[in-house]
């Protein structure tokens, strides 16, 4: 049987790793499949309103996070994996994340959903 959630069927995040909306609910909240491969980051970016993660299958996904200032600092690196399953990231705050182990399949959801216009990427500017 063909995996669902791989690199072949999910398409590729601009800030890293790869992605499947499962869900939407105008008003409400939706709800990504998000992969990220062993050894591949999640670069700096930030949602304006919460975002709930939630491990599925695979290695650790160590999540970092960097404040809510105009640019990100290394802050707390959390962990998310099967004994640590959920993980909220308060609103507007930097994030990123890396896969250590293993592939790592998670869950993101945000309420309301989500939008473009309410998302972030850091693109640090070249010295």
């Amino acid at each position: 049987m063909k995996d669902l959630y791989s690199k072949e069927t999910m398409l590729p995040h601009e800030e890293g790793g790869y992605y499947a909306e499962n869900y939407r609910r105008e008003g409400a909240f939706s709800q990504i499949y998000y992969l990220l491969p062993t050894g591949e980051s999640c670069r700096w970016h930030r949602i304006r309103h919460e975002e709930m993660w939630l491990f599925h299958r695979g290695g650790r996904l160590l999540l970092t996070l960097g404040g809510d200032g105009e640019c990100p600092f290394e802050g707390e690196t959390l962990t998310l994996d099967g004994d640590h399953p959920t993980l909220v990231v308060p609103e507007n705050t930097w994030q990123k994340a890396n896969a250590k182990d293993a592939d790592v399949l998670v869950s993101c959801v945000t309420s309301p959903p989500f939008s473009k216009d309410d998302w972030s990427l850091w693109r640090e500017e070249k010295k």
